[in-house]
């Protein structure tokens, strides 16, 4: 698992592999990147589900980080991944301790990180 400061520095660099679409259903989703390259991930082996937010200076985008056992490196999903409402709906089902409030919450106040754990334990600092 990462430390908190691993984690920040690894999203604060520019996602080379962006997923552009996600299809969750009751086991976990499938996400396809922009170069086609295709990832699935089952609620069963989630570690810790991280939201953040991405000052773009227009305007902010909202992100879901997943970490799951076995693997280094978390999925990191777009709020602008076609599917991304589908997945948060999917998310409220198969995870029902998450705030279903939690999007609202991350979005203020504008312009700031907000990382926020919405699933799992807390990052080491």
């Amino acid at each position: 698992m990462q430390t908190l400061k691993s984690f920040i520095n690894s999203v604060r660099r520019k996602p080379t592999r962006t997923i552009i679409r996600v299809q969750p259903s009751d086991r976990g989703f499938v996400a396809v990147r922009r170069d086609g390259q295709v990832e699935e991930l089952h609620w069963s082996k989630v570690e810790r589900i991280i939201t953040y937010k991405v000052d773009c200076f227009a305007h902010d985008m909202i992100w879901l980080a997943f970490e799951q056992r076995g693997h280094d490196e978390a999925i990191q999903i777009p709020e602008e991944a076609e599917g991304f409402a589908d997945l948060m709906a999917a998310l409220g089902k198969a995870f029902p301790q998450i705030d279903p409030e939690w999007y609202f919450t991350v979005m203020e106040p504008a312009f700031a990180e907000d990382f926020t754990v919405l699933y799992g334990p807390a990052p080491r600092p």
